[in-house]
């Protein structure tokens, strides 16, 4: 992996570019003290200390004992667990302190670009509670495999629609990395043909996300329009029907 895709993944858990040269230098040649990293990276002694120091504070380095001191970098795993752990806990303490309120009910939401439709996707399947219909490319798809699995394993009706040659429990399964049957309840799959298939999620049969992946600026619209999700529903268990007697597994 380059640097730079390094550092910048580096920045989503806290770093600053510096120090994520740091924690690279580290990771690379082992404990260094202040005057080594400076002598390693080309800066100043006094920055080189300023950004072990704040690596110690992040979580991404110990100091350990001896004279001089040096700093050992933590394990990647270790460090974003850690980052996660604590962002998890002030992401509830944030929650706690803020007024909760939700959009009103029977809006249309344009939801744009890639990443906010998928946490919106991750978002509406984590909240789940009864049943949810997906029909998604098997490219996104496998990147929601776990979630999808787990939704099914808690008793959860999961029905998924996406490229034909990967519609199948077996899958998903080895997608979601679990085991055959291990998780319980598995989802249920239905194949149409590939290039056909467009996000469309109905969860409870209440809320709808619906749009377009493909190309530089996707965009999905969201609704808790009870005729908007009927609407759609429909329209999903039509595709499933044309699925099933194309595959000769009769009607539902």
């Amino acid at each position: 992996m380059e640097h730079s895709n390094a550092d910048e993944m580096l920045a989503d858990f806290g770093l600053t570019r510096q120090e994520a040269a740091v924690y690279r230098a580290l990771l690379v040649s082992g404990p260094l003290n202040g005057y080594e990293l400076s002598k390693e990276l080309g800066i100043s002694r006094s920055n080189a200390y300023t950004a072990l120091s704040c690596l110690v504070d992040k979580g991404a380095a110990w100091l350990a004992d001896g004279s001089p001191a040096r700093y050992v970098p933590v394990p990647p795993g270790e460090f974003c667990s850690g980052r996660i752990a604590a962002l998890d806990r002030a992401k509830k303490a944030l929650i706690d302190s803020l007024p909760d309120r939700k959009p009103e009910p029977g809006l249309f939401i344009t939801v744009r670009g890639r990443e906010r439709i998928m946490e919106r996707v991750r978002s509406m399947i984590d909240e789940c509670a009864e049943r949810l219909y997906i029909a998604l490319p098997w490219g996104e798809l496998r990147e929601l495999a776990g979630p999808l699995a787990e939704r099914a394993a808690a008793g959860i009706r999961v029905v998924i629609l996406t490229d034909r040659e990967f519609a199948t429990p077996l899958a998903l399964e080895r997608a979601a990395g679990v085991k055959p049957n291990s998780r319980g309840q598995s989802p249920e799959c239905h194949g149409i043909p590939r290039g056909a298939v467009e996000l469309r999620l109905i969860v409870d049969s209440s809320r709808v996300l619906t749009g377009d992946l493909s190309g530089p600026e996707p965009s999905c619209l969201y609704s808790d329009q009870k005729n908007f999700a009927d609407l759609f529903k429909d329209a999903l268990r039509n595709e499933i029907r044309l699925s099933r007697s194309e595959t000769g597994e009769g009607p539902l």
